[in-house]
């Protein structure tokens, strides 16, 4: 319900006579026909609760009171809040037990018959994605599926639940009160130690999840019976076996419950699933390959040659190998079993990152093509954070500032100075020379910055430091501010290089309309086209990546192609004032994008800074207001500030 529903309720809920559409505007400061609308929404979703007669607006204010009182408690008030109490109450009953009956649940929630008729709509639709079938006959509406669906689309719901980017132990422990939480973690580490597993602190919150899941469903006599679970060619090993064996038996002597063969089956493979079976630390490279396979190396092999020339990464580096390695061996081993490894840092990673989740999509879609498990956006966000580790080596290459250090020679007090400067800022700057006298900078070309313990008067340099001989600490803060201040100038000035380059007035675009974003595509594309960035086929490269993940992000849509083939790096530019639907979300800004294989450095850098900055509301919106091409290149520079 949105806040003006509710300030009318709330107002109607005060009055013991009718009032009227105006009355209620004036009070509000809304319009009659605002008050019209809202009065609509609130009767088609809470049944008929405003009455409306010659007199007024009344409310009923039993059935009004009744649900308030609910709202803190059980009642569900949002549309969310009833899909996923539908969906706890399709899970907790038996499928021996009678149907749920639309109207009752109409009745129980305070709600019309059409609402529980949408929310049963979208009901199903979450509940296909798990291989689950709501079947809905007549007024009559029950779930069917197995026991394993119904457990991974509960563990789903449960992590929706949790606050954004709070999925915790704590977390858990006030849903599932009667499971005593830290116990359940210390009989997991304590066996994984045991028999030599290792286990990160993500996939240690997420196996836990599943695992009070699966007690709590035992505990309710859900347990698996008559379903074999499929795993295929997933190798367990008998210590992997024993380890399963020695948990199940801790938990049945906790709870007092039973682990049939079905659910000791399916213990193991969640075990394995998220469980390495040895630690990364003590592998080399020669011996990673008995541990994980011939086809996982040839996979990993396969996707990092797929995309690092495409991405410009560098996937030399040992470490990162092994570590990547046996996190796909063990994504293969969730996709062949479905649990997903959920990631509460996704909408940071893909907001923050947008390059880098690009990355990981690209390599998600390349695991698909080779063995034909679908990687979920939550995988997806792990591999980029593993991939993040190879873009950081490759920025940490990036080009060193240019310092000249003005010290007058005092014992060798300008030795130890130099000595401290490059222990803090050695991965910073680059030292071209020491100077005793402030004469000598005349002999000095082409630095970035000058850091002096004298005052330099003679010479009108803009990037002068002048810090005490003794360098203190606000001595440091200067020197970080100066350091910073050329770094964004420098970012600053490359943009404008970059947007110029890629960018035509004639690619300039607001408020053209269309159906749908592939309509939008094809419009902008055919101008890339007439203007010489690219052939006619080129558009098939785009939609195929739209259909890999949505290039959506928050109020930006930036379609570009995997293919390198076109004829130049070029960006198209559309702004609308009023959002338009691109697939589920509403986009403000569309960046079409161009990509030459000779010219893949350009696009990265003004993909991912792009993005970044516009994620930014202020940026957002005054971007948006862009008349002219100018306008637009002037407004993300003076963002960019």
């Amino acid at each position: 319900m949105s806040g003006d529903c509710k300030k009318i309720i709330d107002l109607l809920m005060k009055q013991d006579v009718p009032m009227t559409a105006a009355t209620i505007a004036a009070r509000l400061e809304i319009s009659v026909r605002s008050v019209k609308k809202y009065v609509s929404q609130i009767n088609a979703e809470y049944n008929e609760w405003i009455q409306s007669t010659i007199k007024g607006y009344i409310l009923n204010k039993d059935k009004a009171r009744k649900i308030v009182k609910d709202a803190g408690a059980s009642c569900p008030q949002t549309g969310e809040d009833r899909i996923n109490f539908v969906i706890k109450e399709l899970l907790q009953k038996r499928s021996n037990n009678e149907p749920f009956n639309i109207n009752d649940l109409a009745e129980e929630l305070f709600v019309s018959y059409a609402t529980i008729k949408r929310v049963l709509n979208h009901v199903r639709s979450i509940c296909e994605s798990y291989n689950l079938n709501l079947k809905v006959t007549g007024d009559f509406f029950a779930l069917e599926g197995n026991e394993f669906d119904k457990r991974r689309l509960m563990s789903n719901l449960y992590y929706r639940e949790f606050e954004k980017n709070d999925l915790s132990l704590s977390a858990i422990q006030k849903v599932f009160a009667d499971y005593d939480i830290e116990w359940i973690k210390s009989v997991i580490t304590g066996k994984c130690n045991k028999y030599h597993y290792y286990i990160n602190g993500y996939a240690l919150v997420n196996l836990i999840l599943d695992l009070v899941i699966s007690l709590d469903r035992i505990s309710k006599d859900f347990s698996q019976r008559t379903e074999t679970f499929e795993i295929g060619s997933i190798d367990i090993k008998s210590r992997e076996k024993s380890l399963a064996v020695e948990i199940a038996e801790a938990f049945e002597e906790q709870y007092n419950i039973t682990f049939n063969q079905q659910e000791l089956q399916l213990l193991t493979v969640l075990l394995i699933s998220q469980l390495l079976r040895i630690d990364y630390k003590n592998i080399d490279y020669n011996s990673l390959e008995q541990i994980v396979g011939k086809e996982c190396i040839n996979l990993v092999d396969h996707i990092l040659n797929n995309t690092k020339e495409y991405y410009l990464l560098n996937t030399d580096d040992p470490e990162f190998y092994i570590r990547f390695t046996m996190h796909i061996s063990n994504l293969l081993i969730r996709a062949k079993t479905q649990y997903i490894n959920k990631n509460p840092l996704i909408d940071t990673i893909k907001n923050g990152c947008p390059l880098l989740f690009d990355c990981a999509v690209s390599m998600s879609n390349e695991i698909k093509r080779q063995t034909g498990y679908t990687v979920a956006e939550d995988e997806a966000a792990y591999i980029a954070l593993h991939i993040g580790t190879l873009l950081e080596i490759n920025e940490n290459s990036m080009d060193k500032l240019k310092c000249v250090l003005v010290f007058p020679q005092y014992y060798d007090f300008s030795s130890k100075l130099e000595k401290n400067l490059m222990e803090r800022y050695g991965n910073l700057l680059e030292i071209k020379n020491v100077l005793t006298n402030q004469d000598d900078l005349m002999n000095e070309t082409n630095q970035d910055i000058v850091i002096s313990t004298i005052p330099v008067n003679l010479y009108n340099y803009k990037n002068v430091v002048i810090i005490s001989s003794l360098l203190k600490e606000k001595d440091y803060n200067l020197i970080d501010n100066y350091i910073e201040s050329i770094k964004k100038k420098r970012k600053r000035d490359l943009l404008l290089q970059q947007l110029v380059a890629v960018t035509n007035p004639a690619l300039f675009n607001r408020n053209v309309l269309f159906d749908d974003k592939e309509t939008i595509i094809h419009y902008m594309m055919n101008e890339m086209v007439d203007i010489g960035y690219a052939n006619n086929d080129y558009e098939k490269g785009l939609l195929e990546r739209e259909k890999l993940s949505s290039t959506a992000f928050d109020f930006i849509a930036v379609p570009h192609s995997m293919e390198m083939n076109a004829f130049k790096t070029g960006m198209s530019v559309m702004l609308y004032d009023k959002p338009v639907l691109w697939g589920n979300k509403f986009v403000s800004i569309i960046l079409l994008f161009t990509i030459n294989k000779n010219e893949l450095k350009l696009f990265r850098n003004v993909f991912d800074n792009l993005i970044v900055l516009l994620m930014e509301k202020n940026n957002l919106n005054k971007v948006i207001q862009s008349k002219t091409y100018q306008e637009f290149i002037t407004n993300i520079i003076r963002c960019s500030a």
